[in-house]
């Protein structure tokens, strides 16, 4: 695309050396004979590779101007009807374009000349290609360089558009990358630039908006019939492809957390072994300690059966006429030791008892016993630096979903949000409003902002082609062609005008919003509730 960003003018009319600065869209105001027409001309005459008869066309009047007249600068008052009378004489008119592909500027002009001896003007139309509007290529000192001295300065770079309008044309057209190359271009330019508003709007969306030929409505009704079947055949397999990869990401996401399990399982295997190891050294301990007392037990028993042997001994010698004191002496002596051999046997019997137990728990953990040596061997603490690594990971996770169900959260409000931004874009395409200029997006955001800033409540700020019922359609061109851009003009209640433009006239110079107009109605809201139902 290309965007113009400079023009000037130089011995045109009323502009002596002046260059202005374009910035997006140009509004052209002043009182009549202030030069507006004057502005529009210089622009149609190098876009038009010189066509003079389209001079004050702008301001609605019949053409009396020439090139040589706005050189010379014709005031018509008596005794003074130019401006400059130069024998010999020099005008520039310079446009500066950008084009954003090629990230570069060039400049298309006119010189024109008129030499002494001569009332016509000689015109060189050329091309300044990755130039910019540089003052020193027109003026030298307090002289005008004419097209000899322009090309001393330029050098090669300043190229010649052609000899006779129809190279120029096709130049320009070239340059500019314009496709139509028929009379349309010339006839539609300075109706785009004129001042004066149409009044034939049929013939003109005809003679300059429709096709040459004649379209084929059952073939564009079959041809967009086509388009919608394929739009919802890619719709739908882009749902599906859009489930399959949801259902890849699930499969991936549970073979992981399948391997996370298994790793899990092998720590927790680990630290039961572990338990099991240290209780197994407690058992065998213990098993130690009951066999060292089972023998003690035994050696107790070894002494009291000689005890017993003694005693039986000692009542055969009772019996073999010792007095009764010592008999009954030993009947004591004997019946301490059959209390303490009754007392030791009970003893070993709950050692044995507890020693069945050990083993029946040693067999039941000799795996485990097993599975311990395997951990013992090298490449366990490979394996627990792998433990520690999973662990690591685990902990990472869990603070990765606990972001992510946050963000799921607020992603859910901005869907929400975008979703009702989405369903008012498409109420505005059902009523054919296919894009608002961002200057009236700024300026509703701008009244609805400020407007709930001070009382905390919403106003309804609509533009007026949405309120716009248009039942038969065939009208819908007439009728928007008639109001042109006006139909982007808000709307607002008659109680909420007077701050609309307090608001529009607070803010029109920082955001640039001055094209577009506020309405202030006494049938908005009939309009609204008929647009409601």
């Amino acid at each position: 695309m290309k965007k113009w960003t400079k023009i000037k003018l130089v011995n045109w009319h009323g502009f002596y050396n002046e260059t202005i600065k374009i910035n997006g869209s140009v509004v052209v105001t002043g009182n009549n004979g202030t030069g507006k027409s004057t502005f529009i001309d210089a622009i149609i005459f190098v876009l038009t590779g010189g066509e003079e008869r389209y001079f004050n066309s702008a301001a609605n009047v019949s053409n009396s101007r020439t090139v040589e007249t706005y050189m010379r600068g014709k005031t018509g008052e008596e005794g003074s009807p130019y401006l400059r009378n130069d024998s010999y004489l020099v005008s520039h008119i310079a446009l500066e374009f950008y084009d954003e592909y090629k990230k570069q500027y060039f400049v298309l002009g006119v010189v024109l000349e008129i030499f002494e001896g001569s009332n016509k003007a000689v015109r060189n139309f050329y091309h300044l290609n990755n130039h910019r509007l540089e003052e020193k290529y027109y003026v030298d000192g307090d002289a005008y360089l004419g097209i000899n001295e322009m090309k001393k300065v330029v050098g090669v770079d300043l190229i010649p558009l052609g000899t006779n309008r129809a190279q120029i044309r096709k130049s320009i057209h070239s340059i500019l990358e314009i496709d139509d190359l028929s009379n349309r271009y010339y006839e539609l330019l300075p109706k785009a630039l004129a001042f004066k508003p149409i009044n034939d709007i049929n013939s003109f969306v005809n003679n300059f908006l429709m096709p040459e030929k004649n379209a084929d409505i059952d073939n564009i009704k079959n041809t967009i019939n086509s388009y919608n079947e394929i739009r919802y055949q890619l719709e739908t397999e882009e749902k599906k492809q859009k489930e399959l990869n949801n259902i890849v990401q699930l499969g991936s996401e549970y073979n992981s957390l399948k391997e996370e399990d298994t790793y899990l399982n092998y720590y927790k295997v680990k630290i039961e072994h572990d338990k099991s190891e240290e209780d197994i050294k407690k058992y065998k301990q213990e098993i130690f300690e009951k066999k060292d007392k089972e023998a003690k037990f035994a050696e107790d028993i070894n002494l009291l059966e000689k005890d017993k042997e003694r005693v039986s001994e000692s009542l055969r010698e009772v019996d073999n006429g010792f007095e009764r004191e010592q008999l009954h002496k030993a009947e004591n002596e004997l019946e301490r030791a059959e209390e303490l051999l009754r007392e030791a046997e009970s003893n070993v019997n709950r050692t044995n008892a507890k020693i069945n137990r050990l083993d029946i728990f040693a067999h039941k953990v000799e795996p485990y016993i097993n599975l311990a040596r395997y951990i013992s061997h090298p490449n366990y603490a490979n394996f627990i630096k792998d433990v520690n690594q999973l662990k690591e990971l685990l902990d990472k996770r869990v603070e990765s979903i606990v972001r992510e169900d946050a963000d799921n959260s607020s992603s859910y409000e901005k869907k929400r949000k975008q979703y009702e931004q989405l369903a008012e874009k498409e109420r505005s395409l059902r009523k054919g409003i296919h894009k608002y200029d961002p200057s009236v997006e700024k300026l509703i955001a701008l009244i609805k902002r400020e407007f709930e800033n001070l009382y905390h409540n919403e106003i309804m700020v609509t533009p007026l082609c949405e309120l716009i019922d248009i039942e038969d359609e065939t009208y819908r061109d007439a009728i928007e062609g008639y109001l042109g851009n006006r139909r982007f003009d808000l709307f607002v209640f008659e109680q909420h005008f007077d701050f609309a433009m307090n608001v529009y006239q607070n803010f029109k110079n920082e955001f640039d919003i001055s094209n577009v107009g506020i309405v202030n109605g006494n049938v908005g809201e009939t309009l609204l509730k008929r647009r409601l139902k």
